[in-house]
C-alpha cells in the first residue's frame, strides 16, 4: 500500500496544525499518516488516503 506521510515539521492543511515529534500514549511519534480530508484533497475522513501503486510497479 502505498499512502501519504506528514514528516515532523510538515503542517496539516485542514486545522494549520505543524507536527512535531512527540510522545503518544507512551510511544514516540515521527510524524502522522493522512486522510484526504486532512490535506483539504477529499471530504473523506474515515482513515488514510490509499495510493494507487500501479504507476510505481518496477521489473525486476
Amino acid at each position: 500500500m502505498l499512502t501519504i506521510y506528514a514528516p515532523p515539521g510538515a503542517t496539516i492543511p485542514k486545522n494549520k496544525m505543524k507536527l512535531v515529534i512527540s510522545k503518544i500514549r507512551g510511544v514516540t511519534s515521527y510524524g502522522m499518516l493522512c486522510s484526504g480530508a486532512e490535506l483539504n484533497l477529499s471530504d473523506e475522513s474515515d482513515g488514510i488516503v490509499e495510493l494507487s501503486n500501479a504507476k510505481y510497479k518496477k521489473k525486476i
